[in-house]
């Protein structure tokens, strides 16, 4: 082995050392950060706390900026997640209201399979 290949193991292994120990500090760091914030959370940032663990959940409803009536956001949101241009299928649901849309199973079943996957 050459002097040079010995010098370049050993400045190899003290860079691995000094990238190892840098990251360590860090991760030391922020897990200290971490603990002094949760204890000293209060009822005012547990929600914050509940944020920074699971992130933001995705919305749970469609922004829709026309609807301003519940019949009007039951139309639209009927008519997004059905399109007219979906073949129609006779209706087998009762009407249990009186401004109610009814649709098929299949129909219900196809709109809400890309969102579930059983």
């Amino acid at each position: 082995m050459a002097k040079s290949d010995g010098h370049k193991s050993s400045l190899l292994m003290s860079v691995r050392a000094a990238y190892s120990a840098y990251f360590n500090v860090i991760k030391n760091a922020k897990r200290d950060n971490w603990c002094e914030f949760l204890t000293t959370a209060t009822p005012q940032t547990v929600w914050a706390v509940k944020t920074f663990t699971m992130g933001r959940p995705p919305p749970r409803f469609l922004e829709l900026l026309g609807p301003s009536t519940p019949l009007e956001l039951n139309i639209a949101l009927h008519d997004h997640l059905f399109p007219r241009s979906l073949v129609d299928e006779p209706h087998t649901i009762l009407l249990p209201y009186k401004h109610a849309m009814t649709q098929a199973p299949s129909d219900i079943e196809s709109a809400l399979a890309p969102s579930f996957p059983s």
